[in-house]
């Protein structure tokens, strides 16, 4: 556990790794497990308007702003014992993103998996736009294993360029998944990634509403990205969360493994 973005660069399951391990080469979203806030995924150019008046965010390579801030950010420890840890941290006057917040993040291993709990507090006086998530990559157990996906019903939103165009399909994700980068919102409360010949991980969400999957090119790896708001919420609304003053935005998952043949 990394306090530079409250980031948690290796988890292992069974003496194996669970997410790809981050040897200090990879930046924060391409390996491990990073946080994402106040905005998860992208805002389109980096631009949006909020209250009557325009922000512009600082943009990537696509030209983008994406992933927020928080993943480079160091956080505060407030608790730590040998299974868990709880860490803050206070942001005001990011460029492009003028509110204040208070973030926390707790992390706990049990028997029940490796549970996760973000939360963001509005510590301004005006209304604040929000979206979280988590980007954690979990890597195939063994070279070229062959993996599925179980989602149940879900929305598939509609991309061009990955940024949504508000509309959403119906569909089911239950099958095979080759090369993604797609963005869902979910009905039910639990995703399946099932490695057929290993074992299967249950992530519970809880105020999660939609995932990103997504399946990098450098590593044998999926992406299975929490997010409470859809990529490019900022300017299209959905998912977005709106904090007034003083009231927060709380969700979490549970990431839970299971040796092939076992009930989860």
């Amino acid at each position: 556990m990394l306090s530079l973005g409250a980031y948690v660069a290796d988890l292992t399951y069974e003496g194996k790794p669970l997410l790809l391990r981050n040897d200090g080469k990879q930046s924060a979203t391409r390996a491990g497990m990073a946080l994402l806030a106040p905005f998860a995924n992208r805002v389109r150019n980096g631009e949006y308007s909020f209250n009557g008046a325009k922000y512009k965010l600082p943009v990537n390579s696509e030209g983008h702003a994406i992933h927020g801030f928080v993943k480079n950010k160091e956080w505060k420890v407030l608790e730590k014992g040998d299974e868990f840890v709880k860490m803050e941290l206070n942001s005001k006057g990011e460029p492009g993103y003028p509110f204040e917040l208070s973030f926390s993040v707790s992390y706990e291993a049990s028997k029940r998996g490796f549970n996760v709990e973000m939360a963001a507090v509005n510590a301004g006086g005006t209304n604040a736009p929000i979206t979280m998530g988590a980007h954690p990559y979990f890597v195939h157990p063994t070279p070229r294993s062959q993996w599925f996906i179980n989602a149940g019903n879900v929305f598939r939103l509609e991309m061009v360029g990955n940024i949504p165009t508000g509309r959403m399909v119906p569909q089911r994700l239950s099958t095979y998944i080759g090369e993604y980068d797609d963005c869902y919102r979910v009905n039910e409360d639990q995703v399946r990634l099932i490695f057929p010949h290993d074992w299967e991980i249950a992530i519970k969400l809880n105020g999660f509403h939609f995932i990103q999957l997504f399946t990098p090119s450098w590593a044998n790896a999926v992406a299975v990205e929490p997010m409470t708001g859809a990529p490019d919420a900022f300017n299209n609304g959905i998912g977005l969360t709106v904090l007034e003053p003083g009231k927060s935005l709380r969700a979490s998952f549970t990431i839970t493994p299971r040796p092939k043949g076992m009930e989860l």
